[in-house]
């Protein structure tokens, strides 16, 4: 992870476990929003997600490329969800996927409000005209 993160592993919040059920049933307990990311007949777009709250922290499990996310944890999941794709391939590589999501999640709630402008939420100013 080192080698990939670039440094990023310094300035984000990250643990290793070795038993997730345990660490799903906890986060559940402090109120964490359990989502997966699996493609199965029950899951849901992302684009349908609706966090608990706006306070309330959300837990995403990904899971193995081959394998997928066991199904204890599934089962343990407030909701799972998959990313819509178009043509004849219906995942993308984990760590795409994850990123894709990631990046919905953290700015969805930028988009509760109908901004005038793309920018107005991210407190970014208007490129130059001219």
């Amino acid at each position: 992870m080192v080698k990939t993160s670039l440094g990023a592993e310094q300035n984000i919040s990250w643990s290793q476990h070795y038993n997730s059920i345990d660490v799903v049933s906890r986060l559940q307990s402090e109120g964490h929003n359990i989502i997966a990311f699996e493609g199965t007949s029950q899951s849901h777009w992302l684009t349908d997600f609706v966090p608990k709250g706006p306070a309330t922290p959300v837990t995403v499990i990904v899971g193995n490329e081959l394998s997928g996310v066991d199904p204890a944890l599934l089962e343990m999941c407030d909701q799972v969800f998959a990313l819509p794709m178009l043509g004849e391939k219906t995942s993308l590589n984990v760590t795409v996927a994850f990123g894709i999501a990631a990046y919905y999640l953290r700015f969805l709630p930028l988009t509760a409000t109908t901004p005038s402008k793309a920018t107005d939420n991210l407190g970014l100013e208007e490129p130059d005209a001219g």
